[in-house]
């Protein structure tokens, strides 16, 4: 059987979404009740993260779990945890998020009362209305909201990115009692998402690829501003006059194109994306190309 490459998979796109997964007090906070000193530790690139997405205009979306009281939203699996009826109360500090990954005034909250992100919630409707292709899933905890909202994603058939160090947890109890340590756990459930549901990467080849995106845009803007004016526009009847602006070719992985077409005199040099000439472009040549110089 043969599987695609994860570095060919899911590649930034221009309608990309950062989804935060819980990033709250009660896993981050040293000595809270669920604290991950694994996930407090991968803070540091989670902020570069968050830092290169803003710059390069990819919205984001922290997805916070809470609970009323007495876990009447819950569900069964709250008696499954220790400190089931009262964990992720709303209204609690527990709930918050995590003081050095604050979101911002025009991030997007969404709170949510399963493990998904998706279940019961309205991100699919902020996704849409974002027109998103492709979601970035970070947070805590791995193997459970995390990888949840991965799935999720896929069955709505979202591309999903998963950078595996920004994705953490501690290590699980199994139901004999035996613990299964984190490193385990972690590389199971990047195995599985590998596999099935996204492309596994790490923060600093995602980071890079992010900046590196965002770079080429503004290279293709300026392109766009500084290139000559052509003979047919610059020369004789309009001296002076810039080129003006036209669409790029855009590939990913390439830098932009833009495809150049020739006419018949090197006066009427004019250029087009894709090969089509403007309109405009032609009504001027059919006007000039009559009148004699």
């Amino acid at each position: 059987m043969t599987v695609t490459p994860m570095a060919d998979r899911a590649p930034v796109t221009d309608n990309t979404v950062l989804v935060l997964v819980d990033l709250l007090n009660e896993f981050l906070e040293e000595g809270s009740r669920f604290d991950c000193p694994t996930g407090r530790a991968m803070v540091p690139a989670l902020r570069e993260l968050i830092a290169t997405c803003r710059a390069a205009g990819i919205p984001i979306v922290y997805a916070i779990e809470s609970h009323r009281p007495g876990m009447v939203d819950r569900g069964p699996t709250a008696a499954m945890l220790p400190h089931g009826d009262r964990i992720h109360l709303i209204g609690t500090p527990e709930v918050e998020v995590y003081a050095p990954l604050a979101p911002l005034a025009e991030d997007i909250i969404v709170t949510k009362r399963r493990h998904s992100a998706f279940y019961g919630t309205e991100l699919e409707i902020i996704l849409r209305r974002l027109k998103a292709d492709t979601i970035i899933v970070a947070g805590v905890t791995a193997p459970i909201c995390c990888e949840s909202t991965v799935r999720d994603a896929a069955f709505r058939d979202l591309q999903v990115i998963y950078p595996a160090d920004l994705n953490e947890c501690n290590d699980l109890v199994a139901p004999n009692g035996s613990i299964v340590p984190r490193e385990d756990v972690l590389r199971v459930v990047g195995a599985i998402i590998g596999f099935l549901y996204g492309r596994v990467t790490t923060s600093d080849a995602l980071v890079r690829e992010i900046a590196s995106r965002a770079e080429g845009r503004t290279a293709d803007l300026r392109l766009r501003d500084d290139r000559p004016c052509p003979p047919a526009c610059s020369g004789g009847r309009f001296p002076g006059r810039r080129r003006p602006a036209l669409p790029a070719l855009l590939i990913p992985g390439e830098a932009p194109r833009y495809a150049a077409q020739t006419l018949t005199t090197e006066k009427r040099l004019t250029y087009a994306p894709l090969n089509t000439k403007p309109i405009l472009f032609q009504l001027m040549e059919q006007t000039y190309s009559s009148i004699d110089p």
